[in-house]
């Protein structure tokens, strides 16, 4: 009969079909080639999802950790310029106020150039008498009183006696003629041509007939020519 059956459910003879578990009862589990009992799927589903979950918030959070961790843009500081403080200047650095010119100090003119200028000109008579003064003390000696003569003198150039005393005073305020020195030369005149005494050389010199010269004048003379 149970053959019978079989053959009823379409099944090669010598097999039974499944027999259905009793409510209560776990199906047969089927040996893992390993030798383990294998776990129930339910197990295995809590273990697998909470690890897969565990993995997802571990990447999202590496993904955004990743973009939070990124290099942060550099604030670029600006550079501050500090204004350099300019020195104020000090008192020795300021301009000194310019020194006050000396007031120029007119010179005095020397006593030869004010004799000049007081010197009067004179007449056409007595410029004549100076220049013709300065030309005889140019090439011989004469006293004050031999040069009066001469030029006065009908015998010499005849001006009158003020003209001539005019120009040998103009010779004198204007600084030409030494009356000390012309008595030097005229006594080396009278040596360079014959012998005197000291004595006949100061008669010669002091005489009114001789060269007219002072008694102080012809001794001055005598000592410097040796006598």
């Amino acid at each position: 009969m149970s053959d019978s059956h079989s053959h009823q459910q379409g099944l090669p003879a010598g097999q039974h079909p499944p027999q259905e578990p009793h409510p209560g009862q776990h199906p047969p589990q089927q040996p893992t080639p390993s030798g383990q009992t294998a776990r129930p799927w339910f197990r295995k589903k809590r273990v697998i999802i909470p690890a897969g979950v565990l993995a997802f918030f571990i990447m999202v959070g590496a993904l955004s950790g990743g973009a939070d961790d990124g290099p942060e843009p550099v604030a670029t500081a600006t550079p501050t310029v500090e204004a350099t403080p300019t020195d104020e200047p000090s008192p020795a650095d300021e301009p000194e106020a310019p020194a006050e010119e000396p007031e120029a100090v007119e010179e005095e003119p020397d006593a030869d150039a004010a004799a000049e200028e007081e010197a009067p000109a004179g007449t056409v008579s007595q410029q004549n008498a100076y220049r013709s003064a300065q030309s005889y003390l140019s090439f011989t000696a004469f006293s004050r009183t031999g040069l009066i003569q001469q030029l006065s003198s009908d015998y010499g150039e005849g001006y009158p006696l003020e003209d001539a005393e005019f120009a040998v005073a103009r010779l004198e305020a204007e600084g030409e003629v030494d009356w000390l020195e012309q008595a030097v030369k005229s006594a080396e005149n009278y040596l360079s041509f014959t012998s005197f005494s000291r004595s006949g050389l100061i008669e010669q010199l002091s005489s009114q007939h001789g060269e007219g010269f002072t008694r102080e004048q012809a001794e001055h003379a005598a000592d410097e020519v040796g006598l």
